[in-house]
C-alpha cells in the first residue's frame, strides 16, 4: 500500500507539470468541454477526469443530468461521465484541481521487478515484509494533459478592465494561452475580448 501511494504521488506530481492549461469558472459541463478542447484530438477515445474527494460534489451539483451512471462504475471508482469521459476521484488529486488526460500521458518506467524480503521476531511472533521497487513515473506525453486549475484565480471583472480603459498595467494578471495559464508583464496591453485572472495567493 506505501510502495503504491509512493508512486501514486509521484504520478501526481507529473500530472501537476501540465503544459496545456484551462481556468474553469465553475466545475460543470462547459469545465470538460473546454478541456477537451485544448487537447485538439480527433479520437477522443481513452481520456479519464481525475478529480479531488473535495470537488466531488460540486460535479455532481453542477452537472446533474449531464453525469452519466453506468453499472460498475463504483466498483473502479468512477462516479460516472461527462462527454463520454469517466469521472475519478482520487484522494491524491488537489483541492480544486483536476486533470484531464489519456494514459500515455504519464509513464511508470520500471528499471528492477518487486522484490520481496521477510524476516521474523521470533520472541514477539511479528513478521516484517520489505517491498522494493526501481522505477521512475514521468511526464512523457504532455499533448494528451489538460490541468483544470481554480486555485486562487478569480477572473477579473469586465468592468474592472473597462474603466482602466485597457492600459497596460496589468501586473498580476494571467491568461490562458495554447500553452497554458501565463503571466501578463506590466508593459503588455489588456483587450476587451479576452478573459483575465488575478494571480493565485502564494
Amino acid at each position: 500500500k506505501t510502495m503504491v501511494n509512493d508512486f501514486t504521488a509521484k504520478a501526481i506530481a507529473e500530472y501537476d507539470k501540465a503544459t496545456l492549461g484551462t481556468i474553469p469558472s465553475a466545475w460543470d459541463f462547459d469545465a470538460v468541454v473546454d478541456a477537451i478542447a485544448k487537447l485538439n484530438l480527433e479520437d477522443e477515445a481513452g481520456l479519464f477526469l481525475l478529480i479531488s474527494p473535495k470537488n466531488q460534489a460540486a460535479f455532481r451539483k453542477n452537472l446533474k443530468d449531464d453525469l452519466k451512471y453506468v453499472e460498475g462504475f463504483v466498483r473502479v471508482g468512477y462516479i460516472g461521465s461527462v462527454c463520454g469521459v469517466p469521472v475519478i476521484v482520487s484522494k491524491a488529486v488537489p483541492e480544486d484541481v483536476a486533470y484531464l488526460a489519456t494514459r500515455e500521458a504519464i509513464t511508470l518506467f520500471t528499471k528492477k521487478a518487486t522484490e520481496i524480503e521477510q524476516e521474523r521476531d521470533a520472541n514477539v511472533r511479528e513478521n516484517k515484509i520489505y517491498a522494493r521497487k526501481v522505477a521512475l513515473v514521468a511526464l512523457t506525453d504532455a499533448t494528451k494533459l489538460v490541468k483544470l486549475d481554480k486555485r486562487g484565480f478569480e477572473e477579473v471583472a469586465a468592468a474592472t478592465l473597462e474603466t482602466a480603459n485597457y492600459n497596460p498595467k496589468t501586473e498580476g494578471l494571467y491568461e490562458i494561452t495554447a500553452g497554458g495559464v501565463y503571466a501578463l508583464t506590466k508593459d503588455e496591453t489588456v483587450t476587451a475580448n479576452k478573459k483575465y485572472y488575478t494571480a493565485p495567493a502564494a
